[in-house]
């Protein structure tokens, strides 16, 4: 087994209309690559018993957690605890964010 990941080789999986993920796991964390297109919505949402955190790695969106609101651009970080609602609404532009996931989601695997 490699150690190693291309991620331009992993499938791609829609999580919502015009948002995908590519994913790649270990034991105790999961890194989620999430593409957002243009006007995307990812509605609100929890993860029981996950923490996400990520970063904005290109574009932007708005990004609701916990009731609060921002615009993220490349740069900016969130975490959010289990049991949080959050959303995303994408701007007029792509966007692309790293997500951490602890534990894995299994149901992205």
């Amino acid at each position: 087994m490699s150690h190693f990941i291309d991620s331009s080789e992993l499938n791609r999986k829609e999580i919502a209309p015009g948002v995908t993920i590519r994913t790649m796991w270990g034991d105790k964390t999961m890194l989620s690559l999430v593409e957002n297109s243009p006007h995307s919505v990812v509605p609100k949402h929890s993860h029981e018993i996950h923490e996400q955190s990520g970063i904005v790695l290109e574009g932007s969106f708005e990004m609701t957690i916990g009731g609060e609101t921002r615009k993220m651009k490349p740069g900016d970080a969130y975490v959010i605890p289990p049991g949080v609602e959050h959303s995303l609404q994408g701007t007029d532009g792509w966007g692309l964010a790293l997500d951490v996931f602890s534990p894995p989601r299994e149901e992205y695997k």
